[in-house]
């Protein structure tokens, strides 16, 4: 997960201050045969080593290590591939939902006709950014023909990708500010007023798309709180961003089936204006008033600290968003898994973000767009219909066109964002459902959607502590375990580097020491999860990054599940790589 930080120049960097000449270009703006030669054995290097490592099965596929060396060799290479797009970039950032809503954005664009390039393997860092644009160039190093790059960025490099993008920044979308890898990037306000310095750099022509019901999240739309009583970090002192601000959030969420809880807020599932209890087991990152410090008052939590909510001393309060969606969770199509009957409401501008640079055609508006479209979305879980509303809001803002045909069913398959994988009749049709778990919301959203699937019998936990996952996990003493203590009929295997501390945090929970099981095997784990259930149930398998890599890497290499690397290296419009099935008439 070490990526090429590079050397800072001035206010950008050669990873791409918009003012710095690209890559085999001179001032004047000729190219310069000896750099563009540099950039083209940069790129030829990166792509046999990708190509080596997965010959010899070495490494992750080559997400990262090959724009490593491209970035070693050719520092402004970014900038370069960047500056060489149609229309421009989208950059995903935030603590959860990142991969989701970035592939989903990816997916649409390419509904609608464009190119798109994107690091669609959640490699987010510099070098698997390099790596996703360097797949896609010609063999002098040059970007194929593409449209748009869709860029899921970690929260920490953000603002060096958009100064990469410069003017071809189309829109920041922030999904959510979370506690999250507290060795790596500390406290939610530091991740906070890192996103707060990319978005300060966004042009005029930008969208800036925030999700209206965290708290956090929210302040960004502030020039500078820093001002403010309750902050006096002077390192958030910017300049306010000079983009278009555009909220999105959710609206009535509820269920037409009596007694289903997978998904829905727990506790406080009434609507503005009614009761809503405590829940004082929820992990809440953001409660406090930016504005003046007090306690935030939430009249609704669909879950952490996501929700409605208002100080009542000052009142400062949730923004009105301009994107809402209202659901109800109910069964796509017979013998489906829970999912949502989604309206999507939609406002009423159609105003796409236009094109600025000289010969660079402008997205056109439609003449019209609907009030609301209305589709189903089959995935459990509120987190999902946050990826669905981001990523619709943002294709529409950017093209102007909407990007759901009414009717249809979307079918998410993400790799690791709770994942099927049918195991096949010589394991009983059992099956796995993969979650990537690297925080405790997370945590809890993963456990909350399937806690009322009697189909899951069994819970296995890959827990490592390496670089990419972050060597501090103590948030798994954060995470509500009810679920896991409720059903004793479920079997729980712990497994990874770290298995001893999630069996004892178990223990502690409540859980009988019967019913938990330490395997340091990976493949002794899955067995053991697997074998445990009667056939044709369901095996549960959270993972930190890398366990979740190991995970994946043994499913693919008995051919139950493609190499996720594989949707990197996709720019056809036409090719989806699984990201989701076809969009089917309700």
């Amino acid at each position: 997960m070490g990526e090429h930080q590079g050397k800072r120049s001035g206010a950008g960097g050669p990873v791409g201050h918009p003012a710095t000449q690209p890559m085999g270009y001179s001032e004047a703006g000729r190219w310069r045969p000896r750099q563009a030669l540099r950039l083209a054995l940069a790129v030829f290097v990166a792509k046999l080593v990708r190509w080596l490592t997965r010959v010899l099965n070495r490494g992750h596929g080559g997400t990262s290590l090959p724009g490593r060396i491209v970035l070693s060799l050719a520092p402004d290479a970014i900038l370069l591939w960047m500056q060489q797009l149609r229309r421009g970039v989208v950059v995903v950032t935030g603590t959860n939902g990142k991969t989701s809503t970035a592939n989903l954005i990816r997916l649409f664009l390419r509904r609608q006709g464009y190119r798109v390039v994107a690091n669609a393997s959640g490699a987010n860092l510099l070098g698997g950014v390099a790596t996703a644009l360097a797949l896609a160039t010609d063999p002098w190093g040059r970007l194929r023909s593409a449209d748009y790059a869709v860029i899921e960025a970690d929260e920490r490099i953000s603002e060096r990708i958009v100064a990469a993008a410069g003017v071809k920044a189309r829109a920041l979308v922030v999904t959510n500010i979370l506690r999250d890898q507290l060795d790596r990037l500390a406290e939610p306000e530091l991740v906070r007023q890192a996103i707060g310095r990319a978005a300060s750099r966004l042009p005029a022509t930008a969208r800036l798309l925030l999700n209206a019901d965290d708290p956090g999240v929210v302040q960004l739309a502030t020039s500078n709180l820093a001002d403010s009583p309750v902050s006096s970090d002077s390192s958030d002192r910017r300049a306010p961003s000079s983009a278009t601000t555009v909220f999105y959030g959710l609206g009535e969420v509820t269920t037409d089936r009596p007694g289903a809880t997978a998904g829905l807020p727990r506790a406080e599932a009434a609507m503005p204006g009614g009761e809503a209890a405590s829940v004082d087991t929820e992990v809440r990152d953001s409660e406090t008033c930016p504005a003046c410090g007090s306690q935030l008052s939430f009249a609704l939590r669909f879950y952490s600290h996501l929700g409605f909510y208002e100080c009542p001393v000052c009142g400062w309060r949730r923004p009105e968003p301009a994107w809402t969606a209202d659901a109800t969770l109910v069964r796509c199509e017979p013998g489906d898994d829970p999912g949502w009957a989604v309206a999507v409401h939609v406002p009423d501008h159609t105003e796409p973000v236009r094109g600025v640079l000289p010969g660079e055609a402008a997205a056109t508006a439609s003449a019209s767009l609907p009030d609301s479209v209305r589709v189903k979305l089959a995935a459990a879980g509120v987190h999902q219909l946050y990826n669905l509303l981001a990523a619709v809001a943002t294709v529409a803002e950017l093209t102007g066109r909407l990007p759901l045909q009414a009717g249809e069913i979307i079918r998410p398959q993400v790799f690791g964002r709770m994942e099927k994988v049918a195991l096949g009749a010589e394991w009983g049709h059992r099956e796995l459902v993969l979650a990537l778990t690297k925080n405790p919301t997370g945590a809890n959203q993963n456990l909350r959607t399937l806690a009322g699937d009697q189909r899951v019998r069994s819970v296995m936990f890959v827990l490592n502590d390496l670089a990419a996952d972050g060597r501090d996990i103590s948030w798994i003493w954060d995470v509500d375990w009810s679920p896991v203590v409720a059903r004793t009929d479920w079997t729980l295997v712990a497994t990874g580097r770290r298995a001893a501390e999630a069996a004892l945090c178990w223990h502690y929970a409540g859980v009988a020491t019967e019913r938990i099981q330490v395997q340091p095997s990976l493949e002794t784990a899955m067995r053991t999860a697997v074998e445990s259930i009667p056939p044709g149930s369901r095996c549960l398998a959270l993972a930190t990054y890398t366990g979740l890599l190991q995970f994946r890497h043994l499913l693919a290499t008995r051919h139950w599940v493609s190499w996720y690397w594989e949707q990197d290296d996709q720019t056809d419009p036409e090719q989806d790589s699984g990201l989701l099935s076809p969009l089917t008439s309700m």
